[in-house]
């Protein structure tokens, strides 16, 4: 049976100059028998699939995710801590500093009621969007503080956003 975990610990500051929240980016879901079963079936058939098509890339790739997938859905999710300053998102204790002169855009995308991500676009193309967890009560919060720092335009989540959504890693 799956168990949702809570996903904020805590919300603790705001102030004009600063939002700081911590959250964890998912829900933790104790996973069962069965989800490793079909996991690792679907892992077989994939192998005896390029063993037919003598693919061995192939059969390397699906082992890799197939243990990638196991991996991270075995791990129980860790609290981020996120801060937006005049200046700068901050991830963590300063280990990760985006400034918004290297930001494109920013947009809040609502999953449900209770899950909503902030996405944020980089200028840079080659990088990768950047998804953040965020609690229901801050939407409108953030969203101010951002509009003034950076323009919101439409984001929508990415085929990898989706499918991490739906298996829960």
């Amino acid at each position: 049976m799956a168990h949702h975990s809570q996903h904020i610990e805590h919300h603790e500051k705001t102030t004009d100059e600063q939002i700081v929240w911590e959250i964890k980016p998912h829900d933790h879901i104790e996973r069962s028998d069965k989800f490793y079963f079909i996991i690792f079936s679907a892992i077989v058939v994939l192998l005896l699939f390029s063993i037919w098509q003598n693919n061995f890339l192939f059969g390397i790739f699906v082992i890799m995710a197939g243990g990638t997938i196991i991996f991270l859905s075995s791990q129980k999710p860790q609290d981020y801590k996120f801060k937006l300053t005049q200046d700068a998102l901050m991830v963590g204790e300063g280990d990760e500093i985006y400034y918004y002169s290297g930001l494109s855009h920013f947009d809040i995308y609502r999953y449900s009621p209770e899950h909503q991500e902030l996405f944020i676009v980089f200028k840079k193309r080659i990088r990768p969007n950047l998804s953040i967890r965020i609690h229901p009560r801050d939407v409108e919060k953030i969203k101010d503080f951002l509009s003034d720092k950076i323009p919101q335009k439409k984001v929508e989540p990415s085929i990898f956003d989706i499918f991490s959504k739906i298996i829960g890693i």
